[in-house]
């Protein structure tokens, strides 16, 4: 979307999300969702070290970031949503990510 930064970047903005948000836990992915007054919702990312080495957290990080294009058209729209990528994600495969990633997220009530 031009015009609009989608992207969580501020530590302020992950803190507010993980101090209020509601949050759901999966075996590959930790989801922290919290309204932000705006017409969309804003995504970010974390991958810690526990994850792996850089090529695996970027791989991670690629694969949520599908799985976001792929599932925001059908969510509910004005939520700050925070993935955090757990350490099994590299095993699995992408359908499993996205099934997961989709139970969270309605069970958020998005």
């Amino acid at each position: 979307m031009p015009g609009t930064d989608r992207t969580l970047r501020k530590k302020s903005e992950f803190s507010y999300a993980f101090r209020t948000g509601k949050k759901r836990v999966g075996q590959f992915m930790v989801v922290y969702a919290v309204k932000n007054g705006l017409n969309e919702n804003r995504y970010g990312i974390v991958t810690s070290k526990k994850v792996g080495n850089a090529v695996r957290r970027n791989l991670a990080r690629r694969r949520l970031r599908e799985f976001i294009r792929k599932t925001d058209r059908g969510l509910s729209q004005g939520f700050d949503v925070v993935l955090i990528a757990r350490t099994g994600i590299n095993s699995a495969n992408f359908k499993q990510i996205v099934e997961e990633g989709q139970q969270l997220l309605k069970r958020l009530g998005l």
